[in-house]
């Protein structure tokens, strides 16, 4: 049948598309059977982390100090630490799907 090497390469194969078959999976969740290719398209985009600190500096007016992924009320956000100007420091959070920023 096959030989060893043949098996070596296949294993191998298998475990480097893995890692997009579960980001493909999660992106799709929630996406309702038979919807338009559209939808199917922006149920995978996400908001990168300078997306999502520019976000935030819009939505304070302030400077941001640090952006971090957190979980919150059981989802994952981005955490983006802002400096407000009038100098207290504060924590909005930006949900990385929609890009809405969530006080």
């Amino acid at each position: 049948m096959f030989r060893p090497r043949a098996w070596l390469v296949l294993a191998a194969s298998i475990a480097a598309a893995t890692p997009a078959f579960g980001k493909a999976a999660r992106a799709w969740r929630g996406v309702a059977p038979g919807a338009s290719a559209a939808v199917l398209i922006a149920a995978q985009k996400t908001v990168t982390d300078e997306e999502a600190a520019e976000l935030a500096r819009r939505a304070t007016g302030g400077r941001v100090l640090s952006v971090k992924r957190a979980a919150r009320d059981g989802r994952t956000l981005y955490r983006v630490k802002v400096l407000t100007r009038g100098g207290v420091v504060r924590s909005v959070f930006v949900d990385p799907q929609t890009g809405e920023v969530v006080e």
